[in-house]
């Protein structure tokens, strides 16, 4: 009991001190993708008679819906593995006054990684309030979603296999399958707290933990993020950091799962000159013997397409299969990830 309670108390100490300065607000998967809100097309002769800036606007399909085209094939000696994960994101809205915002927000994969056959997994389903003022913006979400994941910023120059890996066997996005949680931001900081349970549904059972969100920037060229989640028993949390050396460096990690069982994934991305290519660099290990790696790869932005090479110890696609699978096996992993709509992302 001793040991839960130092936990709690370190993870505690940690959030607080993450509060300390200033931050930025993490975007979503959906919101790699920033765009204006869009309108209906309004007929020349009618402009002077309508308002620039109605009072009320309804999301556009390009503001509303997305889709990304993600599949790969793995090699390990003469064992090949084909993948898919392709991404639809649907996030209507509804702005009143350029001040409060309602909106459904939810993200699927379509995926076969670690699975027998392909399945729909519910990345994240909720409904969310957004109030903005002149120095903060407030906003409460409800549903299944996930508070924080830097490694949403680093998927384009992530192999699928270990993006899927730390989404789903290293948990870094902490997706909480019913929560409530309300949070501000004034455009350099954001902070939340609110309470989750499992299981899914929209309703609660007094039963479950709280959870604390805190993100901090400084100078734009480093973020750091923390979440927690605690209740009398046990504590749960992860903090993420992004440091931006230079304009072409870009490099990520995770600390994941602490309390639980620990993972750690890192990665390097150096951008070509030309911005159209992508050096990347990927490394993660978790404890207990689970999962570990590493991997090296090129990645072309234009075509979305990419080839890496690596070694992986207990490889979720051939847990079953393959009787060294507590050694390292090296591997080639070809792969192609596209956004298909909108075009403009």
């Amino acid at each position: 009991m001793k040991n839960n309670l130092n936990k709690k108390y370190l993870m505690a100490l940690v959030m607080f001190l993450l509060m300390a300065g200033n931050g930025v607000a993490q975007d979503t998967i959906f919101n790699k993708s920033k765009t204006l809100t869009h309108t209906l097309p309004i007929d020349e002769r009618k402009t002077k008679m309508l308002a620039q800036n109605p009072k009320v606007k309804f999301s556009h399909p390009e503001d509303a819906f997305c889709l990304d085209f993600a599949a790969f094939a793995n090699m390990s000696g003469t064992n090949i593995k084909p993948g898919m994960a392709p991404w639809v994101g649907i996030k209507p809205f509804v702005r009143i006054k350029d001040k409060f915002t309602l909106g459904f927000n939810t993200n699927i994969i379509i995926s076969n990684y670690g699975l027998p056959s392909v399945k729909v997994q519910t990345y994240d389903m909720y409904v969310s309030a957004k109030l903005n003022t002149e120095h903060r913006d407030y906003s409460v979400k409800v549903g299944k979603f996930s508070v924080l994941d830097y490694s949403l910023d680093f998927m384009k120059y992530m192999p699928i296999s270990d993006f899927l890996i730390n989404e789903y066997y290293f948990n870094a996005g902490y997706c909480f399958p019913r929560a409530v949680i309300g949070e501000f931001s004034n455009g350099e900081t954001r902070a939340g707290i609110g309470y989750t349970e499992d299981g899914d549904g929209f309703y609660f059972t007094g039963h479950g933990w709280v959870v604390l969100v805190v993100e901090e920037c400084l100078q734009g060229a480093f973020k750091i993020g923390g979440v927690l989640k605690t209740n009398n028993k046990e504590s749960f949390g992860s903090i993420h950091f992004i440091v931006m050396p230079t304009y072409y460096d870009d490099i990520l990690l995770e600390f994941l799962n602490m309390g639980g069982r620990f993972a750690f994934y890192g990665s390097y991305v150096h951008k070509l000159k030309d911005n159209q290519a992508a050096i990347s660099v990927n490394g993660y290990v978790q404890s207990g013997g689970g999962v570990s790696g590493g991997d090296i790869g090129f990645y072309h932005n234009s075509s979305g397409c990419y080839v890496v090479a690596g070694a992986i110890r207990c490889d979720p696609l051939r847990e079953t299969e393959n009787e060294q699978d507590n050694k390292f096996n090296p591997f080639v992993e070809f792969g192609v990830r596209k956004g298909l709509f909108p075009k403009s992302r």
